[in-house]
């Protein structure tokens, strides 16, 4: 569980604060980045209510969305690097990471409190939100630090 808090974060707080580099207006890129979480929660929400997916499977699906939206806008960024007219499919992938990401952080803290036992529930959610913390951390942009 800490590694999937620990991912989760470091995606999460990695593109929301390193999205207003991928376009050139950084406002729309924010504005996007901002609008496409209301999405994601609902989708998160009917997903995991649904008899077939259920937590475990919505929490996969949307994990290995991650993967595919930061894999492809690593690849994107590569592909089209300084090429005019490209910031449209590097900011479509990255904002696709986006939806899974908020929707797979918004899953496993539900996913988490269900998961321990009563007694040790209070112990793991700190240990897996600790971990969580030094993922953000980890996702600071690095034009902040200097």
């Amino acid at each position: 569980m800490c590694i999937l808090w620990f991912s989760a974060s470091l995606c999460y707080y990695g593109l929301t604060l390193n999205l207003s580099d991928l376009h050139p207006n950084p406002n729309v890129s924010l504005c996007l980045s901002g609008l496409v979480e209301i999405p994601s929660y609902a989708l998160a929400f009917y997903l995991m209510e649904t008899s077939f997916f259920g937590r475990r499977r919505t929490t996969s699906l949307f994990f290995f969305g991650v993967f595919l939206g930061c894999f492809s806008t690593v690849f994107a960024l590569i592909h089209h690097a300084g090429e005019e007219g490209s910031s449209a499919a590097i900011l479509g992938s990255a904002l696709f990471g986006k939806l899974s990401v908020a929707s797979a952080f918004s899953l496993i803290y539900i996913y988490g409190g269900e998961l321990f036992p009563s007694d040790v529930r209070s112990i793991g959610l700190a240990i897996s939100s600790c971990c969580a913390r030094v993922g953000g951390i980890l996702g600071i942009d690095r034009n902040y630090l200097i």
